[in-house]
């Protein structure tokens, strides 16, 4: 087609863009905001080359939603459109450095989404109604809402377009090697039955490596000790600053503090507000707090620009070890209080398999069951949560 437009993509190879609206939707300002947003957040501090984009996200699960949608034959035109538009903007509401921002404000990301796609005043809902796509179907998969639930389980299930996505993505920039998923051979062996996703009894070896490399890249990257306590120490940071401005006790010097003002008085934030912040923002005003006039700022400033390893210790729960770098610690305990985080990725289970099953179906017997019923390996690992991390975190004292 001659409208056709293509993206190369790290991942995917090649993504083909051929419908008008989805290209004036990548070309909106919401979306390109997305452009200036880490995907992992603070994490290419652990992995120098993950400093890829929600942006690029967004459009990975966009071509695997195509890929789904081609699978199943969605021949409406209605549905199969809402569910692009849903795997396009499913991220359009995650803040500065993705999910750090969430901890920091209480923002949550998928509820402002919603209220992006669904106020007249944004480009995007502007878009989808200029070609008859309606926003609330848009919200519904997103919600899990859709009534045509089949939907719902390809952009938000345990085995969806968003997850292949991220995963595959996560683990090439992080360099990974356990994160390696094989998306065109799960699409191709999932097919609707009832009304429901299933998979072919062939992809049982596929899914217990998703779901496996999935719980690796929790603990290895996503929960790594060392981002937790720098994002803890951030947060702390930004909450004294907070105090401080509402003691109007702050400089402000490079004025940054505007972008964030309905954090720092407590309001809610407007749509209008909260699109314009992205990781530039965040990144300068974070910066602005070496300048303010607060030794516990500047102190925490300086640690976290010049953080070691000797800042914390990481120890498995209910370990003798915990007491002996504990006591390591309290030596400087004149300068330095300290606190303990427990790191609950050794909690996240590996298969939801009562809220969430994997379907599998065997086209020689006509019979469905669940994937823990198939897999022994998942049937296993399934039903335990793995014994919890604990992080011992030293900084200033407040005066």
């Amino acid at each position: 087609m001659a409208n056709t437009q293509f993206i190369k993509d790290a991942i995917h190879g090649v993504i083909k863009i051929d419908e008008p609206w989805v290209v004036e939707l990548i070309n909106s300002s919401e979306l390109k905001r997305l452009k200036h947003i880490h995907q992992l957040g603070i994490s290419y501090v652990n992995f120098p080359n993950a400093t890829h984009t929600r942006f690029a996200h967004s459009l990975g699960t966009y071509e695997l939603a195509k890929s789904f949608a081609d699978q199943i034959n969605l021949n409406s035109k209605t549905l199969r459109n809402e569910l692009l538009a849903a795997a396009l903007l499913h991220d359009i509401g995650h803040g500065p450095f993705s999910h750090f921002f969430e901890t920091i404000t209480k923002i949550n990301h998928e509820q402002t989404t919603h209220q992006i796609i669904l106020d007249s005043s944004t480009q995007i809902n502007k878009i989808l109604k200029k070609y008859s796509i309606d926003p609330l179907n848009v919200v519904k998969i997103l919600k899990h809402k859709h009534k045509c639930s089949i939907l719902n389980e390809l952009i938000s299930g345990q085995i969806d377009a968003d997850r292949m996505d991220y995963l595959s993505r996560d683990a090439h920039f992080a360099g990974a090697c356990y994160g390696l998923i094989d998306s065109p051979l799960l699409i191709h062996w999932m097919y609707p039955h009832k009304n429901k996703v299933c998979f072919d009894i062939k992809a049982v070896s596929s899914l217990e490596n998703f779901l496996i490399s999935r719980y690796h890249m929790f603990v290895d990257v996503y929960e790594k000790p060392k981002i937790i306590v720098l994002e803890k120490l951030i947060k702390r940071l930004f909450k004294r600053f907070k105090f401080l401005y509402q003691k109007h006790k702050v400089v402000d010097c490079y004025k940054c503090s505007q972008f964030f003002l309905p954090w720092l008085k407590n309001k809610k934030w407007t749509t209008k507000e909260f699109l314009a912040i992205d990781d530039n923002a965040f990144y300068l005003f974070f910066k602005q707090m070496a300048f303010e006039n607060d030794t516990y700022l500047n102190k925490v400033y300086q640690m976290i620009i010049g953080f070691k390893n000797s800042h914390y210790s990481v120890y498995e729960a209910n370990s003798t070890m915990g007491k002996k770098y504990f006591n390591q610690f309290k030596k400087n305990r004149k300068v330095y209080e300290f606190t303990i985080y427990p790191v609950y990725v050794h909690n996240v289970k590996i298969y939801e398999r009562d809220q969430h099953p994997i379907y599998i179906y065997d086209p020689n017997t006509k019979r469905v069951c669940r994937l823990h019923e198939c897999s022994t390996i998942i049937n296993k690992l399934g039903k335990q949560r793995f014994g919890s991390r604990v992080v011992i975190v030293r900084h200033p004292k407040v005066k």
